[in-house]
């Protein structure tokens, strides 16, 4: 591998591609073993759902509740299809995503600072930062969604700093991939929309700009916006799943909301502690970026692309409510690559930041993995009741218990979808997500039906319904939330079943066993 001995040296396209495969395979060999072990994600059991049922051609929107932009379905979709159902490979797959985005900012930073030390360094500080090792290794959007946000960043700065003399085409060529990329990640999740005016921005005001390259982008995202084409068929279901639920989905009152959101600013910031991250090393990379900002505007200059679109990204996530520490993991990738794409910045500088940060990032480290893998403090959802049945090896075992007592296709009413995600079994039709709770008495039965939702008298009537083959729920929630719902279940008899799960099937004749 040929490395740059100056600062105007460069690294050729061999030594990059074998950088960023080198950084793909170390990521993979640190984030596999936490991604294996660590708790189930509350959330990861609709998302896995929703693809699966897609594998089986049935589409979100149409065909259930889901709210969020429609893209991440379809990619679960197309990897169940080929692999199949099962939560050891929706973990492998999630974490091939968050290694692809680590390669690519690991080799923009290197390629940028000359240096394969930086890229060595921000390697570091993304394997030991405790957002990426908590919500990296989980089969939310945030992965999925960040490697092709990442993809497009690069081609931006790409773009950006192509010579003068360069084939005009080539970078035509990259902000149409820009373009693309960043419509596909807006398409997994709707909070990079807010990052649309930010790219044009700096498009519009590179060098040399011709209309060409704005319309290069924006036919980039067009193309990427074509499957929505399908769902925007029923405008008011893509509505009312992307925006409709969230602006009334939140029932506490303002001055609670503040006060949260108040609360979430400090920890993000470092000026409040909490078992939700560890250590500062996540806002210290805030602060550094808001600096490289404050600096680059001093100077009269743009800050970098992924600084000022990460400190976007980062004001963007307190508009909804309520919000989470979770949503702020998707900008640590931006803000590393902030740093390696200073001008002002001498490679010694940048490395001596970068150690630091990897440094206070690595004394956290131990206590992230212990918390997310054995204490399970700070994880929403999880109860120090509920953590050993939110393990891959318990849902495993669910899972087979399910398939053998069931047969296809039949339908079970799940307390969490993720309990049917490795299953050959159908979801009751409102219960595809558990989301629907937050829609109680703010829409019409109407509206009930067509955006295919469930309310409390409907749970009542579950266990009566001939076509409800079984039952799946946590004892905790059957005892603390579903007394009064689950009133009626004589109709059943349980089935032996891990600790803390009530599994229930439909008697066939009346000499069967009732519930205890």
């Amino acid at each position: 591998m040929s490395l740059p001995s100056s600062d105007t040296e460069t690294f050729s396209a061999r030594s990059l591609l074998l950088i960023a495969t080198g950084a793909f395979l170390l990521s993979c060999a640190a984030l596999i073993p936490v991604s294996l072990s660590r708790f189930v994600a509350a959330d990861e059991g609709f998302y896995l759902l929703a693809g699966r049922l897609v594998s089986e051609g049935r589409l979100p929107y149409f065909s259930f509740f889901y709210p969020q932009m429609p893209l991440l379905p379809l990619i679960h979709g197309a990897w169940i299809s080929l692999l199949g159902a099962d939560w050891l490979t929706a973990r492998l797959i999630t974490v091939c995503f968050a290694c692809g985005t680590i390669a690519l900012c690991v080799t923009s930073v290197a390629a940028q600072k000359r240096s394969l030390v930086c890229g060595l360094l921000a390697l570091l500080l993304f394997l030991t930062n405790s957002l990426v090792l908590t919500w990296f290794t989980v089969a939310k959007t945030y992965p999925f969604a960040s490697l092709p946000l990442m993809g497009s960043i690069v081609c931006l700065l790409l773009a950006l700093r192509e010579r003068e003399d360069e084939f005009i085409a080539g970078k035509t060529a990259l902000l149409a991939g820009a373009g693309l990329l960043l419509g596909i990640a807006i398409g997994i999740r709707l909070f990079y929309a807010g990052l649309l005016p930010i790219f044009l921005w700096y498009i519009g005001t590179s060098r040399n700009v011709q209309p060409r390259f704005v319309f290069a982008f924006l036919i980039g995202g067009a193309v990427s916006g074509l499957p929505h084409l399908i769902f925007l068929s029923d405008p008011a279901a893509y509505w009312f799943n992307n925006l409709g639920y969230h602006l009334v989905r939140n029932h506490r009152p303002e001055s609670i909301d503040a006060a949260s959101k108040w609360r979430i600013f400090r920890i993000v910031t470092g000026m409040h502690s909490s078992f939700r991250v560890d250590g500062l090393a996540s806002a210290a990379l805030l602060w550094i970026n808001l600096v490289i900002a404050g600096v680059a505007l001093w100077k009269k200059q743009l800050p970098p692309f992924p600084t000022a679109a990460g400190l976007v990204l980062f004001g963007l996530y307190f508009v909804p409510s309520p919000i989470h520490v979770q949503y702020f993991s998707t900008c640590i990738p931006l803000f590393i690559l902030g740093i390696g794409s200073t001008s002002f910045s001498a490679r010694r500088m940048t490395i001596t930041i970068l150690v630091g940060l990897s440094m206070l990032s690595l004394w956290s480290t131990p206590e992230t993995v212990k918390r997310i893998t054995e204490s399970g403090r700070g994880l929403k959802g999880l109860t120090q009741e509920s953590k050993e049945i939110f393990t891959l090896q318990t849902l495993e075992e669910i899972s087979a218990l399910l398939n053998h007592e069931f047969r296809e296709g039949q339908t079970v009413a799940s307390q969490w979808p993720g309990f049917l995600f490795a299953t050959h079994l159908s979801p009751v039709l409102g219960l595809e997500n558990q989301f629907w709770v937050r829609m109680e008495g703010k829409v019409s039965e109407q509206e009930i039906s067509r955006y295919h939702l469930m309310n409390r008298e409907m749970m009542r009537a579950l266990p009566d319904r001939r076509d409800i083959d079984g039952v799946i729920i946590e004892t905790e929630k059957l005892k603390r939330y579903f007394p009064s719902l689950f009133h009626n279940l004589s109709g059943y008899r349980t089935l032996p079943a891990p600790d803390g799960m009530m599994v229930l099937t439909r008697r066939q004749n009346e000499g069967e066993t009732n519930i205890p």
